[in-house]
């Protein structure tokens, strides 16, 4: 009788700690300040190394209303580099490499032709609009084992 309330609380602690494992798409929308002037967008990726940073690597789509900007995302238009956004504290590092190749840039495209970069944005606010998780292909297979396992046990009573 006891090993099967341990088996039952490893079972348990087992699929807790593997349904921490996930994975997901983080879209942001931005405003960036400069003057009086203030200028939107939003952008998504996939933290995909787990290092709590969206990087320039893992961006699926960034999107900006400033006129200079070429219309439509701006990834397929001479994207050059993006500074890291910070997904705990809700913050865009400028430490990308703009067009003069300082690395204090926010964004930069048209093939390091332009950048908003700390010289020219006043301020930046950040909104998490929304986080999809989508569970890792380890903790599927853990948890498949785990039905296995428990289905064999009641074949063999």
């Amino acid at each position: 009788m006891r090993n099967k309330y341990l088996n039952m609380a490893l079972a348990g602690l087992l699929l807790f700690a593997t349904s921490l494992a996930n994975a997901g798409i983080i879209e942001v929308d931005y405003t960036l300040v400069q003057g009086s002037n203030s200028y939107t967008g939003n952008f998504a990726g996939e933290d995909t190394n787990s290092n709590g940073l969206l990087e320039n690597n893992e961006l699926t789509v960034f999107i900006s209303d400033y006129f200079f900007v070429d219309n439509g995302d701006l990834l397929d238009n001479g994207w050059y580099d993006f500074g890291d956004f910070d997904i705990s504290s809700n913050t865009w590092i400028a430490n990308g490499f703009d067009w003069t190749t300082n690395a204090n840039a926010y964004f930069t495209w048209r093939n390091q032709g332009n950048s908003w970069n700390t010289s020219w944005v006043d301020s930046v606010s950040t909104t998490i609009t929304s986080t999809i998780s989508v569970p890792e292909p380890s903790t599927l297979a853990i948890f498949a084992l785990g039905m296995i396992g428990l289905a064999s046990r009641r074949f063999k009573k």
